[in-house]
């Protein structure tokens, strides 16, 4: 009995790993058999577990030097350890197979007494006559856990990730110059001016639905079926890219709901059948446009050992196979989008007509951080006066801040909202003499950001920084929608009161009177949430959405290639559906406004793109664009990390 459970947990195991695209060896299956059985776990949970660790540790294969690390890590996870059986008042109850840890403080054991026969008899007779008595359980210590502070934080400045191909020499720290660097936003899409949210009734969310998906459509009909069909005799079912027509393409969208004996294509949306839980190959469905298709939703069949894909819900995909039933197509191929356009804004030759040049004269120097902003301990703001005191000691162009700002979630926010007894909205400071004081949030975003950016211009009249900040959903300054509009002062007459700790503004952000010394120019521009702008001739996109865990949490994968790893493949998929948020339904906690669907589009495809997250810090080249996550400034108690980014002239 135990080799035929060992044998399955072996089969399930390496099909579960084959779907996320790591092929095990014989030795590696074994290896995985005996961690999944010692720890109890099941082979989708431990497959789960890999996944979490690999992308950590920005592993792609399986080995097993990496296997072994990951046996210790689980090891070292409290919470993957086999809870203890309780001790029960006058037993003790044997343990099995689990090795004991030596703790500092361990629990104390009860040694039963014994008894004799006839009190044994005694007790059994007295207690079926009497009331049920409840087992007293021995209480556990309590463990105290001092999390790490971030003044005693290790490694502070040192270097993780380099992303350097051609090996360029370090940028010297040049003096500044008159020389600013421009910025302007591309394309039309994004929101400049709030707008009136969440109100979009059902038959406009399924009509925005539907032009989203026949939008994209179309463009994998240009951009991927024509590839194969170019040169050959035109007909309806092979569209040439340059005679594509409305009858040619609504071919397509309408062969998701027809039966098909012979190899047909097809558009259409990746939808999960189960509604709830990830996305696996046994669920996937295929949903057709509303005008063409009636919205129809058939089953795909992945079990083709020749196919490769990378699907999650919301995906535009087109498909290629066989649909004999009218009810499952058997899928032989699946095409993933296309990236959008290029910009052509970036000179692809030596001869630049505008160079990429900065105040520091050898190209563009920018930084990238993404908050929270302060730890989560209290609201001091320690990691961003370290970041400002860079800044000031560096010579840098722009600095991209994505929020949080002021997090919502944050413990001392999410205390003061819970309380019922506040009858504001906003937060307590501490004061000097001990005391706390209610704010407003915009208040403390001034005392913590506007007026932090104000001081470095106050102490540098040669500073030449410019800032751009990006709002996130959680944030208690802005608006929590995708997409977001640019943070704005809440009141047209913002009120203010004076305390004995100063000014108090309401309403306001009071960034307007921060300018460039000596320019009279602003210096700190709020942009929307996704945004595409660009900084001199290079365009930037980000978003401060975290598009890369949200990807990661649904994508299921078999045998797809990533060149780059993982989060390659992961970022992909956001230029190939021309899309800052291709999820849908969007992930728990996002508000999608449908509405607005098109201002999460990409309009170009941008040379720089900004991915925030709390997955492992990177820069990759993927199809063309240079991808950086710069990590979270603050993360629990301690610091985190930010990019910087020198694109030469």
């Amino acid at each position: 009995m135990a080799n035929g459970g060992n044998s399955d947990v072996a089969s399930n195991l390496k099909l579960s790993f084959q779907d996320i695209g790591v092929k095990l060896s014989s030795d590696m299956v074994k290896r995985c058999t005996a961690i999944s059985t010692s720890l109890h776990l099941p082979p989708t949970q431990l497959c789960t577990l890999w996944e979490t660790y690999a992308l950590n540790a920005n592993i792609d294969n399986a080995t097993p030097s990496s296997i072994d690390a990951f046996h210790s890590k689980l090891l070292s996870d409290k919470s993957l350890r086999p809870r203890l059986p309780q001790e029960v008042e006058g037993a003790v109850v044997p343990r099995v197979g689990i090795s004991i840890t030596k703790s500092p403080e361990p629990p104390s054991l009860v040694t039963p007494t014994k008894r004799k026969p006839d009190e044994s008899a005694d007790v059994l007779a007295s207690s079926s006559s009497s009331k049920p008595r409840a087992l007293k359980m021995e209480k556990k210590p309590k463990i105290s856990i001092s999390l790490p502070l971030y003044a005693e934080r290790v490694g502070s400045g040192d270097v993780t990730t380099v992303y350097n191909p051609a090996n360029l020499p370090p940028t010297p720290n040049a003096p500044a110059t008159s020389q600013l660097c421009t910025v302007e936003p591309v394309g039309n899409r994004n929101i400049l001016e709030p707008y009136r949210y969440m109100h979009t009734p059902v038959e406009m969310r399924a009509k925005c639905l539907n032009e989203w998906l026949e939008t994209l459509g179309r463009d994998v009909i240009v951009g991927c079926f024509s590839e194969e069909t170019k040169d050959t005799t035109k007909d309806v079912s092979k569209p040439e890219c340059e005679d594509l027509t409305d009858l040619e393409a609504d071919c397509y969208f309408e062969q998701v709901s027809l039966p098909h004996q012979e190899t047909f294509r097809c558009i259409g949306r990746i939808c999960n059948e189960s509604h709830t839980g990830k996305l696996n190959r046994t669920s996937v469905l295929l949903e057709g446009t509303h005008h063409h298709a009636g919205g129809s939703r058939l089953k795909l069949n992945l079990t083709s050992t020749t196919l490769s894909y990378s699907l999650f819900p919301g995906q535009i995909v087109g498909v290629e196979g066989t649909n004999p039933s009218g009810r499952e197509i058997v899928v032989s191929k699946i095409w993933d989008g296309v990236p959008p356009p290029s910009a052509g804004l970036t000179p692809k030759t030596e001869n630049q007509s505008k160079p990429n040049t900065g105040k520091t004269g050898n190209g563009l120097s920018v930084i990238m951080a993404s908050g929270p902003f302060t730890t989560s301990d209290n609201l001091e703001y320690e990691p961003l006066v370290d970041l400002l005191s860079y800044v000031q000691s560096q010579t840098v162009d722009v600095v991209i801040l994505t929020g949080p700002f002021v997090d919502v979630t944050h413990p001392s926010l999410a205390n003061e909202a819970n309380d019922d007894d506040s009858e504001e909205d906003g937060c307590s400071i501490p004061l000097e003499d001990g005391t706390r004081m209610q704010v407003s949030h915009e208040t403390l975003f001034v005392t913590r950001i506007s007026d932090m950016i104000a001081q470095l211009y106050e102490g540098d009249a040669e500073l030449q920084t410019q800032f751009l900040l990006i709002p996130h959903p959680d944030d208690a300054v802005g608006e929590p929608v995708v997409p977001q509009p640019p943070l704005a002062n809440r009141l047209d007459t913002p009120r203010t009161m004076e305390t004995n700790v100063g000014t108090l503004s309401y309403g306001s952000l009071d960034l307007d009177r921060i300018v460039l010394p000596g320019v009279g120019k602003r210096a700190v521009h709020c942009l929307p949430n996704p945004c595409t702008f660009k900084l001199n001739d290079t365009v930037f996109g980000a978003t401060s959405v975290d598009a890369l865990f949200q990807l990661n949490a649904q994508e299921v994968n078999h045998g797809a290639p990533a060149p780059g790893g993982r989060m390659a493949r992961l970022a992909q998929h956001l230029l190939h559906q021309q899309s800052y948020h291709p999820i849908y339904p969007p992930a728990e906690g996002t508000l999608l406004d449908l509405q607005q669907w098109q201002s999460w589009g990409m309009p170009v495809q941008p040379d720089v793109l900004m991915l925030p997250g709390r997955l492992s810090t990177f820069g990759k080249n993927v199809e063309g664009t240079l991808v950086v996550n710069p990590g979270r400034l603050a993360r629990g108690t301690t610091g985190g990390s930010f990019a910087r980014l020198v694109i030469p002239e």
